[in-house]
């Protein structure tokens, strides 16, 4: 269907906002049906792949794709949130025992601990932003995401002002965050992880141009 002016706009709006709520909701309800713990990553990375394809202008069926990204990635991305999940427990370990000392000794660890929390959960987003680029192994993927943490800090604040903006607008319109929390998080995660990630590939890309040539090099003097 063409449309144009602001009709099309409109109709284009209505299109992508049944999209986000639709998604949205498929997220809530596969988490839910895996239990939550089994269900939370395959329904994250079923909402990433399948915002991707969209993104990347595939146009595929909703459901189905959603659907296929889950079974397919179910194992898998639960052996990644395990482990993502020893790390979060290993952070609240040293949060709680941090909490409980006296407090003027306890200050500095706290701080420490906010730090090792904060930093977990965007290298956790990071990395299932590359799990859903790339098909590599879990110890890639990890890999990937602590890179991505390191070397790209606006990609981290990209992911921190969506997280924000999904608090605050759901602290002002009550129920919204069932139809698009998930969704605006995932678009976040995406766009940031994206454009760092190829950012990574053109420097790759450089660096193996510069040893070929300096391969090449060698090889004529020989």
């Amino acid at each position: 269907m063409n449309l144009g002016g602001i009709s099309g706009v409109l109709y284009n709006f209505c299109v992508w906002f049944t999209r986000f709520a639709v998604l949205n909701i498929l997220w809530f309800i596969f988490t839910v049906l895996g239990l939550v713990i089994a269900g939370f990553f395959p329904a994250t990375v079923a909402l990433l792949a399948t915002t991707r394809q969209f993104i990347n202008k595939n146009d595929p069926p909703i459901f189905k794709t959603f659907w296929h990204y889950y079974k397919k990635e179910f194992i898998t991305s639960n052996k990644l949130g395990l482990i993502l999940i020893l790390a979060g427990i290993l952070c609240y370990t040293h949060f709680a025992i941090s909490s409980s000392l006296v407090d003027e000794i306890a200050k500095p660890f706290i701080y420490t601990s906010y730090i090792l929390n904060s930093a977990l959960l965007l290298i956790s987003c990071h990395t299932l932003a590359s799990f859903v680029e790339y098909d590599q192994s879990t110890k890639q993927h990890i890999k990937n995401g602590l890179l991505i943490f390191i070397y790209s800090p606006f990609s981290n604040l990209v992911i921190i002002f969506g997280i924000l903006t999904v608090y605050f607008i759901s602290n002002m319109i009550s129920g919204i965050s069932f139809f698009f929390s998930a969704i605006l998080i995932a678009l976040a995660i995406l766009s940031s992880s994206h454009f760092s990630y190829k950012r990574l590939e053109k420097k790759k890309e450089k660096h193996l141009q510069k040893y070929t040539t300096s391969v090449k090099q060698m090889n004529t003097i020989e």
